[in-house]
């Protein structure tokens, strides 16, 4: 069986060690507080070229509406997360049924704003057709994928 010795060290021994430990530390620190020195250098490389996913967030589509007679004017939204202004979301419209769209053209872009949504406002007329119809507003963004907001009208008159 191995014998065990023990150390006692005294209170005297204890706090000589303490101080000669706090005095090494000290004689370590500099003289002068300095402020700390930042360094910054360039983003690697894969941090340079990967984009920010974004994702596109279509409102729901509309009820039926029952219209008189006319054209009719509509406005389609979609939102882009994360939110960012100047993004250009691309959009393309159909009608469906005896409608011809009046305004903007048929397909085009529209740049979000500061909350991230795009919006057009489009016109279309059913002509002499007194039946269901609808206009249909696909939007997309590269990488984003797309979605579509139906907006359909019956009409009573022609």
């Amino acid at each position: 069986m191995p014998i065990k010795t023990t150390l006692k060290i005294s209170r005297r021994d204890a706090v000589k060690i303490l101080a000669a430990a706090g005095a090494a530390t000290l004689a370590g620190l500099p003289g002068k507080w300095a402020k700390p020195v930042l360094h910054f250098g360039a983003l690697p490389v894969h941090a340079q070229t990967s984009a920010i996913r974004r994702a596109l967030i279509c409102q729901a589509s509309k009820v039926v509406r029952i219209i008189g007679i006319g054209p009719v004017t509509d406005t389609s939204q979609v939102q882009i997360s994360p939110a960012a202004g100047g993004i250009n979301i691309n959009y393309s419209i159909v009608t469906g049924g005896g409608m011809t769209l009046i305004s903007p053209a048929a397909s085009g872009s529209v740049a979000t704003n500061g909350s991230g949504i795009a919006s057009i406002t489009f016109s279309a007329d059913p002509g002499t057709v007194a039946a269901a119809e609808s206009v249909a507003v696909t939007w997309s963004f590269a990488n984003s994928g797309s979605c579509t907001q139906n907006f359909p009208y019956q009409f009573l008159g022609g």
